[in-house]
């Protein structure tokens, strides 16, 4: 699954940090680890799981709203990843019992809010294929985009 990172600054920011006179506003940058899922089999009978870090910092301490979006499915429940016509369910969740869908805060999903400071915090994703899909073999991806607000 290839991850698109969007984020959402109170002020333009390109690299560095954008001043202007009398007014000083926080950056935060964000950066993931790899998510896959490798091999699924659908005979198996079992599900599939995966996991990966979104890392975030400020140049100072701020409160951090964190979302995902939905992706290919324009629903958050369930995702898909899609090979062509091809589709499979997956979700992406906050914790590792995955009870709570990572997403907008909106459809029962859930959101990421918490203090991120100078140093890196990483904030863990949980991935899952539902067992006993019957798809076809082939490469399957979604794209998700994370919106921080701060």
């Amino acid at each position: 699954m290839r991850i698109q990172i969007k984020k959402n600054f109170k002020v333009l920011y390109f690299g560095a940090l954008l001043a202007i006179t009398n007014f000083s506003y926080a950056a935060c940058s964000i950066n993931s680890t790899s998510f896959a899922f490798g091999a699924y089999n659908p005979l198996s009978g079992q599900s599939k799981t995966s996991s990966a870090m979104i890392l975030v910092s400020c140049t100072e301490d701020r409160t951090l709203i964190m979302t995902l979006s939905s992706g290919n499915s324009g629903v958050f429940s369930p995702r898909r990843m899609l090979n062509g016509s091809q589709k499979i369910n997956y979700n992406l969740y906050l914790d590792s019992s995955f009870n709570n869908i990572f997403g907008d805060g909106t459809s029962g999903t859930n959101l990421y809010k918490g203090i991120v400071g100078t140093s890196l915090v990483s904030i863990p994703v949980y991935g899952l294929i539902p067992a006993n899909q019957n798809v076809s073999v082939g490469q399957y991806n979604d794209l998700i985009n994370i919106t921080l607000f701060f």
